[in-house]
């Protein structure tokens, strides 16, 4: 009896909706008919679902991970095999789609002898002339293929300029318009989702308002609002940021060589352009201003010490004052409520994990001996390795010599095609698991062979440590510190202080604990008065109070009286008399070095003019204009909450209570113009 295969192939959910795979089956069972009337024949069907004809079959990808045909594969595999007597085709673009599979794939089926024919080419393919044909037509499918992609292309073009999108999911805060409410002959665009974009516009307030994308994250997340997904999945800044800066809620649509113009649904806008460029110029500006200072600041155990309560990894941050410390990934992602996170200043950290790296790296004795246990270790394992693919490999040779004997049998009549095909089925899928089983085992050795190499390269540098490790810059510190270091985990101890778990390679774990805080030495006496702590004490004299000392050096009351604090712990003293006493010839023979006026030791006018920056002469000059407070932060870059505190201390800066005296005191003082 013969074997026939029937392969047929439809490459989209709508084709499948329809009556293509039916008709192709039907049609191709008519065939089989016509060319083999009067022999007993069976059908074998491979049919492709949903896949492109531009896939190639698993015998044409050469160990390539890459999506396959399973159908394609099949078929060509018991052609190889000797189970099919002829294949049978619907159309040469059923075959393939584009010329790199289809002659390749013709190729193979041409070597292995089996008879194929395509119900849309009449002609036999081993003949010269169908050959031809079949090549011709196999160029023509790739062809149109490329034509079809082309008028899509110009279609979504087409309507880019007449100011719709391609299609697609809309973004969060539109949907697509109402079939019912489409004029005829028009086309669907997208309306406002009243729901969603509620708390789009929610969140492009609190943004306006000063709050952060982490901060507008947490609060979506605790009331429960649902993700552009439509899922309740957990907010996060990312989230946030893609709906506030998204063009098409502000009323455009994206070109592909990155322009924007205005869509059909600009009416249906959100909020203006303008706006969401002030929002976009804030965002990146704080991205920018983070990557650079991340960059361009060292921290060379970014990315791998990790987080003792997620597992996520710590990496490098910079606050407002300059200070470089560690955080966790998540809790910076995601809020505090994700994780409560473990987070310490880099110095300590950083100090704490070289100086450890640099005691280990001078224990030779027990270096070494680490090295040869572990080196020893991964040789043996990698010789049992090979041994175990060196049996699985006999075996798949004795499957395959059955799989010839019971070919031979079967050639010689002494098994039934049923008996044939059971024990061929058999043997053929044990000698695939055994094929797996090897590729399985050759990953193992790879991996063996990497980590051997990677433990080689950690023991050099593990040797040479001290001597060239002030001698690296700072991507060559990482990468070395990486090489050498197993794990490292920052895990929460005993009240607010931390453990740092440092695992170096070839050697054992080691603990170092991580204090809250660095104790400052206690010091006491006149000695230890600041130059600042003498000029508070001169002030203090000249009879000046809190205020008006906080005033002069542009800071506030609570700093002063803190300074007043610090004083009389370390004179131990409790009146400020008690203390300009004790600290008198201090005060008569420093006094030309104490800061008097403010930060810097400048004459008054000098300071006054100092204090006003760039940044202070913007905001009276839309004082001056009469900016509403929105806008002149906005056109700041700032919120209204710093702006009114900003004012606040340029009035106490001038010693005045309202805008008004602030400005004549600025006029007078040549800030600003006198007839602005």
């Amino acid at each position: 009896m013969l074997r026939i295969g029937i392969y047929t192939r439809v490459s989209s959910t709508g084709q499948l909706d329809g009556h293509s795979l039916q008709t192709q089956l039907e049609r191709l069972k008519e065939l089989a008919d016509a060319q083999f009337a009067g022999s007993e024949y069976e059908l074998a069907i491979y049919e492709e679902e949903g896949l492109s004809g531009t896939l190639p079959p698993a015998q044409m990808t050469e160990g390539v991970q890459t999506k396959q045909r399973p159908a394609l594969t099949r078929l060509l595999a018991d052609a190889e095999a000797g189970q099919l007597d002829a294949v049978l085709f619907y159309s040469v673009s059923r075959l393939a789609r584009e010329e790199a599979v289809f002659f390749p794939a013709k190729k193979k089926l041409d070597n292995l002898g089996v008879p194929y024919r395509f119900l849309d080419a009449d002609v036999d393919p081993a003949t010269d002339e169908g050959a031809l044909l079949i090549g011709i037509l196999g160029i023509f499918a790739a062809t149109q293929l490329r034509q079809h992609k082309r008028r899509i292309k110009d279609a979504f073009a087409k309507r880019r300029e007449e100011g719709y999108t391609p299609g697609g999911q809309p973004p969060y805060g539109l949907m697509w318009q109402q079939r019912d409410d489409v004029p005829k002959g028009g086309r669907r665009g997208w309306v406002q989702d009243q729901h969603a974009a509620r708390w789009a516009k929610w969140m492009q307030e609190r943004y306006t308002a000063g709050w952060t994308t982490t901060k507008i994250a947490e609060e979506a997340t605790r009331l429960g609002v649902a993700r552009p997904s439509g899922s309740n999945a957990r907010w996060d800044s990312s989230a946030v940021r893609k709906v506030l800066v998204n063009p098409f809620l502000a009323g455009l649509i994206t070109h592909p060589d990155g322009s924007l113009t205005e869509g059909q649904h600009y009416e249906e806008r959100l909020w203006d352009p303008e706006e969401r460029e002030l929002m976009v110029k804030r965002l990146t500006r704080n991205r920018k201003v983070g990557s650079t200072t991340v960059k361009s600041t060292h921290f060379p155990l970014s990315g791998i010490v990790t987080c003792g309560h997620c597992g996520a990894r710590l990496h490098g941050r910079t606050n407002n004052t300059g200070k470089r410390f560690y955080m966790c990934s998540t809790q910076h992602q995601h809020g505090k409520e994700a994780c409560v996170g473990v987070s310490r200043l880099a110095d300590p950290i950083e100090k704490a994990v070289t100086q450890t790296i640099r005691e280990l790296a001078t224990m030779e004795h027990v270096r070494d001996l680490a090295t040869e246990e572990t080196l020893s270790l991964l040789n043996e394992e990698k010789g049992r390795l090979v041994a175990h693919r060196q049996d699985l490999a006999r075996e798949r040779t004795r499957t395959q010599e059955s799989i010839d004997r019971l070919t031979d049998m079967r050639i010689a009549g002494e098994l039934t095609v049923e008996q044939y095909r059971v024990q061929n089925d058999r043997l053929w899928q044990h000698c695939q698991d055994l094929v797996q089983q090897i590729e399985e085992v050759d990953r193992q050795v790879e991996e063996q062979n990497s980590r051997h190499v990677e433990l080689e390269t950690a023991r050099e540098t593990l040797q040479n440590f001290n001597a060239v490790w002030d001698a690296l810059d700072p991507d060559e510190q990482q990468e070395a510190l990486r090489t050498v270091i197993e794990y490292a985990k920052l895990e929460p101890a005993d009240g607010k202080d931390l453990l740092l778990r440092l695992k170096v390679v070839f050697l054992p774990e080691k603990q170092i604990p991580m204090p809250s805080y660095i104790k400052r030495k206690t010091t006491s006496g006149l000695g230890s008065l600041s130059p600042r702590d003498l000029a508070y004490l001169w002030h203090k004299r000249a009879g000046l109070d809190d205020r008006a000392i906080a005033r002069l050096w542009d800071t506030t009351k609570q700093n002063a009286i803190t300074r007043w604090r610090g004083i009389k712990k370390r004179l131990d003293v409790q009146t400020v008399e008690k203390a300009i006493e004790q600290a008198a010839d201090r005060l008569d023979t420093e006094k030309h070095a104490l800061p008097l006026l403010g930060r810097v030791n400048k004459r008054a006018d000098k300071q006054v003019k100092f204090a006003w920056t760039k940044k202070r002469r913007q905001i009276l000059a839309g004082l001056v204009a009469d900016m509403p407070a929105h806008e002149l932060a906005q056109s700041l870059g700032i919120c209204t909450k710093t702006l009114s505190e900003r004012i606040r201390r340029m009035k106490r800066h001038a010693g005045v209570k309202t805008v008004a005296e602030l400005l004549a005191w600025a006029r007078q003082a040549e800030i600003i113009d006198a007839d602005a």
